[in-house]
């Protein structure tokens, strides 16, 4: 187990393209770091920078304390697992969990070398058999970890999707390395065996206590497995935060619509005062702008705004059991029914936003109804810097 840090980290590739900018964090140790973020926004090439396999341009990474810019891949102590699995199709899985371990030079105890004529051979089959033991416990015990015991003796091409990520995981499981490396290692999956996966990594986290670093687009992900979540954007990093802090307060108008799902809702708005009392307008709608925001609003009188809030805050059962909550009418486009909860596709004035309703609620395409608001949920961004203001 170790400590990452990553500090000033740049990567520029040729023609001045700069992929990652001035990258700054540090990960603890026993951490399960997640970076996500849409497709070229940097976070798998921070991961390949973090593993060695790509070369830094500017900054430094240490792991454990140590600076490992120049060092190589191989010597950092970190194991990677990949999209693709990557594994030996020729080999077991017995075989493949095994090999990296036979590539590497077993170290014997020097108390235990015999000396005399035949002390080479001697050594040499001690060693050998002492070695064959670690790497078989080493193996059996990963296995028994990831539940795949009875798959040892089968070859990659017998075995699915989910099983072959697990092989991948306990090839690195057996390195015991300081530092774990997942590159979007659920895509190939499907959605079901994703949702297992997920939950599998997690309980081996929670087994082992090693730091992780995971990269996935899939923000599902991100907010089920991380303890905390960095979120990319363009090679920069825009928030970096647990799961409930992201979700409840984002930094910025980018991080409130990438986090959730479905996503924050936005509109235009304006700010007006009459006589003091404050309020959010748009072209269909009215808000009262709650009383423990008047300080922050105050100063944006008369300035266009965005208010952002997330589907579960209007309509939802928790909206409607406020007591004289704020409405918004609009009409219902689309309805979708989820089992547990529906959606309502609406429309106001220009602007269209999704409400998560009770299930139970009798509604139909074409409907105008009111929906409650909960403005203590909701927030306000400056569509310019595009911060958070409330």
């Amino acid at each position: 187990m170790a400590q990452v840090t990553l500090e000033h980290v740049g990567k520029v590739y040729p023609g001045d393209v700069r992929a990652v900018k001035d990258f700054n964090l540090t990960i603890e140790d026993g951490e399960f770091i997640v970076m996500v973020g849409p497709s070229g926004c940097g976070k798998s090439t921070t991961l390949r920078m973090v593993a060695g396999l790509e070369e830094i341009s500017e900054g430094t990474i240490k792991i454990g304390g140590r600076i490992v810019n120049d060092v190589l891949p191989k010597d950092r102590n970190i194991a990677m697992v990949f999209q693709n699995y990557a594994l030996y199709p020729d080999k077991t899985v017995y075989e493949n969990m095994a090999f990296c371990l036979r590539m590497r030079k077993y170290q014997p105890e020097d108390d235990k070398q015999r000396k005399g004529p035949f002390a080479p051979l001697i050594n040499w089959w001690r060693n050998r058999r002492e070695k064959n033991a670690e790497i078989d416990r080493r193996v059996r015990e990963a296995a028994d970890i990831l539940g795949i015991q009875d798959l040892l003796d089968r070859r990659p091409k017998a075995l699915s999707g989910g099983q072959r990520q697990r092989v991948a995981v306990g090839r690195c499981i057996v390195r015991n390395p300081a530092v774990f490396l997942f590159d979007e290692p659920l895509s190939n999956l499907d959605a079901k065996m994703r949702v297992q996966m997920r939950t599998e990594i997690s309980r081996l986290h929670n087994k082992l206590r090693t730091t992780m670093i995971y990269v996935t687009h899939d923000q599902t992900e991100a907010m089920t497995m991380g303890d905390r979540i960095v979120v990319m954007k363009d090679g920069v990093i825009q928030q970096v935060a647990t799961p409930s802090e992201l979700y409840d307060n984002p930094n910025n108008i980018f991080v409130a619509g990438f986090i959730g799902t479905p996503p924050m809702n936005f509109f235009d708005v304006e700010i007006q005062d009459d006589n003091g009392n404050l309020s959010i307008k748009s072209d269909a709608f009215t808000l009262k702008v709650p009383q423990e925001w008047t300080n922050a609003v105050a100063p944006h009188v008369g300035r266009r705004l965005t208010f952002g809030l997330r589907p579960e805050h209007v309509g939802s059962p928790s909206a409607e059991a406020q007591s004289h909550p704020q409405t918004i009418a609009a009409d219902i486009e689309v309805i979708e029914p989820m089992g547990s909860e529906t959606y309502l596709y609406m429309k106001v004035g220009d602007a269209g936003f999704i409400a998560r309703v009770d299930p139970h609620r009798v509604c139909s395409v074409g409907d105008k109804i009111d929906l409650a608001v909960m403005m203590d949920k909701a927030h306000l961004f400056n569509p310019e810097t595009t911060e958070r203001i409330i």
